[in-house]
């Protein structure tokens, strides 16, 4: 089973998509966290999601929870970004690799463009 942290501040809007995620999916553990809550990093790491979703207006949650954190805390962790205002949403992955020189720079980048290949054709 895939554990899903849903983080924001906005309750009906956790609650509801944590509502239809679970009505979508019976391979989901989906948890809604408020990023505003003292311990949500050691939250965050005692539950050790998969995948974290959150709004794109929750400026807050970026001084609170940072993404960089998040993925030193869980390396192989997919995010994703909700737009309230337009449908989009942003996948943001993690995962770690050991670059010592820029030839590990490359192979890294090869190895991420084979899995998704528009991470190449961006830069």
């Amino acid at each position: 089973m895939k554990k899903v942290v849903v983080l924001t501040d906005y309750s009906l809007l956790a609650q509801g998509i944590a509502s239809r995620l679970r009505q979508s999916s019976r391979s989901l553990e989906v948890v809604v966290l408020d990023f505003r809550q003292a311990d949500v990093m050691n939250e965050l790491v005692r539950l050790q999601p998969q995948v974290v979703i959150y709004g794109s207006r929750d400026v807050e949650q970026s001084d609170r929870c940072p993404l960089g954190s998040l993925f030193n805390a869980l390396p192989n962790l997919t995010v994703i970004e909700l737009s309230l205002d337009s449908s989009n949403i942003q996948l943001i992955r993690g995962g770690q690799y050991n670059a010592a020189d820029c030839t590990d720079l490359v192979s890294m980048l090869e190895d991420v463009s084979g899995k998704y290949p528009e991470v190449l054709a961006s830069i």
